[in-house]
């Protein structure tokens, strides 16, 4: 694919601090069509019910998938891969990270858009309804992530902070399959010391426009698979649990941390 070539061309900068998601700037006919805004698409009561329901049943541990989760998602990745990444690595992951959150990105506006409606009363209620995690905060975390080739999140359980659900939105591939990797691997726990098992339970493969949530507690662990293709591209982050003092600046600041 062209992203691919794009891609490759910038190999030689892994060594340096930044790397960019794209070299191209938007064309003209882009432009044009940046008046529609990419947003979340709505959802029916029929919608929301069969979510909840699949959510309720899910294992090791409750979660969901959104499928066609957003309209104008390609006018948002356009924008994703002309932001400045930077190469994170330590004993837990490998992963190319925008540093900002991306209510922070100046002259993105489908990012803009896609973050207010993340960030809106009415999906916030949508995440309450299906995940049953109580009142929310206005405040969300935001950020692109990509995993190139042999990237790779170990087991964690997100705990931290204020955080209540966790969310990632994939823009990979449409054709993405097994053979690219980077499935979000689910673990269960064992009982006498609540450790996660060595194995995960469930693996999600990346799906083009799915937006997937858990509740985030002691036993949500789980890891990023080995990308062995292809860069994962997503937009992730966590919604955080209503404070009774405040949507303060400390919440905020705890609530940043890796992205998925």
């Amino acid at each position: 694919s062209s992203w691919r070539c794009r891609f490759r061309w910038f190999l030689p900068l892994i060594l340096k601090p930044f790397f960019f998601f794209g070299s191209w700037a938007m064309s003209s006919s882009a432009k044009k069509k940046a008046r529609v805004l990419c947003s979340l698409r709505g959802l029916s009561s029929d919608e929301v019910s069969r979510l909840r329901a699949e959510y309720e049943a899910s294992k090791p541990y409750k979660h969901v998938v959104v499928r066609e989760a957003c309209v104008n998602l390609n006018l948002a990745k356009v924008e994703v891969l002309n932001l400045k990444a930077i190469f994170k690595e330590t004993d837990l992951f490998k992963v190319y990270q925008v540093p900002e959150d991306l209510r922070t990105v100046s002259a993105a506006p489908q990012l803009a858009s896609l973050r207010e409606a993340l960030s809106s009363l009415e999906f916030r209620n949508f995440v309450q309804k299906v995940t049953g995690c109580g009142p929310l905060s206005e405040r969300i975390d935001c950020s692109a992530n990509v995993y190139d080739q042999g990237g790779h999140l170990l087991c964690h359980d997100d705990v931290i902070g204020s955080r209540a659900v966790s969310y990632i939105l994939y823009l990979v591939e449409e054709d993405w399959g097994p053979a690219d990797g980077g499935a979000l691997e689910l673990y269960g726990f064992r009982e006498e010391d609540g450790a996660p098992k060595n194995e995960p339970e469930a693996k999600l493969l990346p799906q083009w426009n799915s937006l997937l949530l858990f509740q985030v507690h002691d036993k949500s662990f789980h890891s990023i698979e080995e990308v062995t293709s292809r860069p994962r591209l997503t937009v992730s982050g966590w919604f955080h649990h209503h404070s009774e003092s405040g949507d303060g600046e400390n919440e905020r600041v705890q609530g940043q941390g890796q992205g998925q």
